[in-house]
Order: structure tokens, then C-alpha cells, then sequence
């Protein structure tokens, strides 16, 4: 059975490439557009990992961090932050919510993401 990814990015172009990607990759994907739909929707379908933006509309990434960690049916789900500022303090703060992994755009290929989410499910 193919591992479930939440994918939580507002930027449309973006959003369809990598969604393609991990799709092709194997993975069934679900995506989310604004921070609330992603809270919903990770407490909905509690993927086996989450592709989270921290920049959204609605709710930012660190506040549906913070509350899929008080949720017992979804807090020990991995999170990958994929973001586009390489902040020590958003790096930090990711930490502290038990982020797996911190990911920056910009300098960051589908092929990364993809073995990174590969290495962390097993």
C-alpha cells in the first residue's frame, strides 16, 4: 500500500510540480492550500508524513505544527518543513516542534525531497 503524504503548499505552480513528483514517486498524495485546510485535513486522512510550507494563508506552518503535536492521533506524525527562508530561529523553532527535517526551496530538487521522505518512512 503506498505511504499517504499531506502536502501543505500555497504557491499553485510549485504545488503541481512537486505533487506530480511524489505521485510518480509512489506516494498518495493529498494537498493542502491555507493552513486550516491542512490542520483538517491531517486530522482527516493522518497521513504517514507531512510536507508543510511555514508562509500560508489562513494559519502559518508553525501553528498547524504546534497543533498536530497536541492532537494524539496525528502528533508523532514525521514533518518535513519545506520553506523558502533558511532562518537559524524558524530552524530552531521546527526543532523544538519535533520537525524531521528542514528543507529550503531554493536550494532543494524533487529528487531530495523524495529520498528524504523515502529514508524517514522506511
Amino acid at each position: 500500500m503506498a505511504k499517504h503524504i499531506l502536502f501543505v503548499e500555497d504557491d499553485s505552480l510549485l504545488r503541481d510540480i512537486l505533487e506530480n513528483f511524489l505521485k510518480k514517486s509512489g506516494f498518495e498524495v493529498t494537498v493542502a492550500h491555507d493552513g486550516a485546510e491542512a490542520l483538517q485535513l491531517a486530522k482527516q486522512v493522518q497521513p504517514d508524513l507531512i510536507l508543510l510550507d511555514i508562509l500560508l494563508p489562513k494559519k502559518n506552518g508553525f501553528d498547524v505544527l504546534a497543533q498536530i503535536r497536541q492532537d494524539q492521533n496525528i502528533t508523532n506524525t514525521p514533518v518535513i518543513i519545506l520553506s523558502n527562508f533558511n532562518d537559524p530561529a524558524d530552524i530552531k523553532r521546527g526543532q523544538e516542534l519535533r520537525v524531521v527535517e528542514y528543507m529550503v526551496k531554493a536550494t532543494t530538487i524533487p529528487e531530495e525531497i523524495v529520498t528524504k521522505i523515502k529514508a524517514i518512512l522506511g
